[in-house]
């Protein structure tokens, strides 16, 4: 029997923190994108979500200053598809042409107006919910996914397989997260840190002010990849129904899918503009999961369709 999981993170009134909001859609597109929600409980929460966004679109309005920029911005009908396929009750290939290309599609949700727009709604750039919901589940991941085999308490993977990690941005509206902070835009090192204690060794060195020029207001980020189902957390795989309960801590560090290594440059080669990805395979010694950690991953490697960008200090996590 799929698990299931609660979605009362769907539900704020009036006074809901942004962050919340963000937090709501977020947990239930995942949940969406996995498949443990039953089919008769769409209806529902695209009810709530369509009431969710309808408040979030009055708060808006009662600026108008804000109210202007927005509708400048995008056209209704482009913003309401756009958010339909960022809530994941659109997808890619059931669009018309050309918006059920990829690569076409990809590159229209990453023009600067439209990603702003649906930051200030979701919190979250929408080409970080985009890459999960739907473009990359049906034409970059590959015919033959790999199952992750959990152990039951999530601890490890059930084996050592290649796994891609593509690195989105998010933007600060609306989402506040201590688990992946940009520290400084003009110091090249992105710093990871598990909550207000610190301790995550990860550690990648960046051209972080390239990355800064193209993306000036982005403070946080986000590997993501096409659907799977593990969280990691201080390298430690979370089985899926721990999924909100580390949301609720602020854990945002996502796999969503391992795949095929020969698959890695059919997905670099799907994105419209330079993103940084990272390809990873099983280091030697890797660990069973056990202790503070699962199986570490040595950097196969890093591209940025087709340049090196990315590299950490011992090539290993």
């Amino acid at each position: 029997m799929m698990p299931s999981i609660r979605l009362g993170s769907l539900r704020h009134g009036p006074g809901a923190a942004p962050s919340q909001v963000a937090r709501g859609f977020l947990t239930w597109g995942f949940a969406i994108m996995e498949g443990v929600l039953p089919a008769h409980d769409l209806g529902r929460l695209d009810g709530e979500a369509t009431a969710l966004m309808a408040e979030r679109r009055r708060t808006m309005e009662a600026d108008p200053a804000l109210r202007d920029r927005l509708a400048a911005q995008a056209p209704d009908a482009h913003r309401a598809r756009a958010m339909a396929v960022a809530a994941g009750r659109l997808e890619i290939r059931d669009m018309p042409p050309p918006w059920n290309d990829p690569a076409t599609a990809l590159g229209w949700f990453a023009r600067p107006p439209l990603n702003r727009l649906l930051a200030e709604i979701f919190g979250a750039e929408p080409l970080a919910l985009l890459a999960g919901f739907s473009g990359l589940r049906h034409h970059a991941a590959g015919p033959d996914p790999m199952d992750l085999g959990f152990h039951q308490d999530g601890a490890a993977f059930g084996e050592d397989v290649p796994m891609l990690i593509a690195w989105m941005p998010l933007t600060p509206a609306g989402l506040e997260s201590t688990t992946i902070q940009l520290v400084a835009a003009a110091v090249d090192r992105l710093m990871w840190a598990d909550g207000p204690e610190g301790g995550n060794p990860w550690d990648f060195e960046l051209p972080w002010r390239q990355v800064a020029r193209a993306y000036p207001d982005v403070a946080l980020w986000q590997p993501v990849i096409a659907p799977g189902s593990v969280l990691l957390m201080n390298q430690r795989a979370i089985h899926r129904t721990c999924r909100e309960a580390c949301m609720d801590r602020g854990f945002f560090s996502l796999i969503l899918r391992v795949i095929r290594a020969r698959d890695a440059e059919r997905l670099l080669a799907r994105f419209p503009h330079p993103t940084p990805l990272a390809v990873f395979a099983p280091a030697e010694g890797s660990g069973d999961g056990g202790g503070d950690g699962g199986p570490r991953y040595r950097l196969q490697r890093i591209g940025e369709a087709g340049g090196t960008i990315v590299r950490s200090a011992d090539n290993t996590i």
